[in-house]
């Protein structure tokens, strides 16, 4: 489902979220005589899903080829895992934010205080166990010549840590040149935070989030 519309010369940049299992297909399916774009489902895995595990939702930005007015088209579309968050344009150059949560670790929830060092301890070790695949964001282009390409989105001197911690998720922003067709992502710039929050001037952009507060009881 569409968020947002970016519009520079003959083209057009539609930002949606997809959901689930679909994959936008560049390639044009035939229905009773028409082309038309194609939705098609991945096959869910036969593995049983554990308990607490969700979808990574996942933005995509799709082009339109506007060169024709009686004949839009499709040209490329590139999809990104994450949560679409917002967008800004400024001239040919656009700046796209998506938050992307890590995949399921299997943290512990401590039961109580007495379980809460053992469970942190255990956590550490899950996250010692890692590799850059759980953390880092991909990215799927694919083209109008069928060609379909795949990576990281962001490189390791790309990503930031925050002075306070901001959470788990790793917010990115793709730098999107509008006056050519889309690529692989360049310039992308990520940081271990979660963010909701976009304002923009000509040369800034900010992203908010929620400060992280330990609850207390009162006495």
């Amino acid at each position: 489902y569409g968020q947002e519309l970016l519009m520079s010369g003959d083209r057009a940049f539609v930002v949606a979220n997809l959901e689930g299992g679909a994959v936008l297909s560049t390639q044009p399916a035939i229905v009773d005589g028409d082309a038309e774009t194609e939705f098609v489902d991945e096959p869910l895995p036969t593995e049983p899903f554990p308990g607490d595990f969700y979808p990574q939702p996942r933005t995509v930005v799709i082009e339109i080829d506007m060169t024709d007015p009686d004949d839009l088209r499709i040209a490329n579309s590139l999809t990104v895992e994450g949560r679409y968050v917002s967008a800004r344009s400024i001239g040919d150059t656009a700046r796209l934010v998506v938050s992307t949560s890590p995949t399921d670790l299997g943290f512990l929830f401590p039961s109580g205080p007495d379980s809460e060092e053992r469970a942190a301890e255990a956590n550490r070790e899950l996250v010692r166990e890692t590799t850059l695949d759980d953390w880092v964001p991909t990215y799927t282009l694919s083209t109008e010549a069928g060609r379909i390409e795949d990576g990281a989105l962001v490189d390791c001197d790309g990503i930031h840590a925050p002075a306070e911690f901001a959470g788990f998720d790793m917010l990115s922003v793709l730098t999107l040149p509008m006056d050519d067709s889309l690529g692989s992502p360049a310039a992308t710039t990520s940081i271990m935070a979660t963010g909701d929050t976009v304002y923009s001037s000509q040369d800034r952009m900010y992203i908010s989030t929620n400060e992280w507060i330990s609850p207390t009881l009162d006495e």
